[in-house]
């Protein structure tokens, strides 16, 4: 299941990561905007599915310390 998880994290950096390089590229303002907007988000839910990942391994370590 972690494998699952991390692949899941790896996803989320690596479409922000193509949405930064496709923001640069881009000669739209608009879609520039657009591709800034989801490189954004995309690190929000990195970070956001990375803190989740933290919690649940203090969580279980709580559990098996016991």
């Amino acid at each position: 299941m972690a494998d699952v998880r991390n692949k899941r994290l790896e996803q989320y950096e690596a479409w922000a990561a193509e949405y930064e390089i496709l923001a640069r590229i881009t000669t739209d303002r608009a879609t520039q905007k657009q591709y800034e907007h989801l490189a954004v988000h995309y690190r929000y839910l990195a970070s956001s599915f990375r803190d989740a990942l933290a919690m649940h391994r203090a969580a279980l370590a709580k559990l098996t310390l016991h």
